[in-house]
């Protein structure tokens, strides 16, 4: 499976890039540091996933999930604190789970 990763934090791209690499099925094209290189680089190459991490971040979840769906078909996983601020109303109650869920969700 090929797969792109999305963190600002380069310690935390590093444990992904492992986490990905255990299993040899599956290959990390690249790693992005900015949401709009992230876009760039989707629609340019798409991948089957691309890893969204947004823990200890300036990243806005929602922001960068439409940034990258706009250029791209690919799955998203995301991995975001707990989100307790946010209070968009324009979220739907789907939306509010997945992205104040501590754990890796598909979008």
């Amino acid at each position: 499976m090929r797969i792109d990763i999305l963190s600002e934090n380069p310690a935390e791209s590093e444990l992904l890039l492992q986490a990905v690499g255990l299993r040899p099925e599956h290959r990390v094209l690249w790693v992005a540091r900015t949401t709009a290189e992230a876009a760039h680089l989707c629609a340019t190459d798409a991948p089957a996933l691309v890893l969204l991490d947004v823990v200890g971040t300036t990243l806005d979840p929602v922001m960068a999930t439409r940034q990258v769906k706009a250029a791209t078909s690919s799955a998203i996983a995301m991995r975001a604190p707990e989100l307790r601020c946010l209070r968009d109303s324009r979220l739907t109650i789907h939306a509010r789970h997945q992205l104040c869920n501590p754990s890796f969700k598909a979008l």
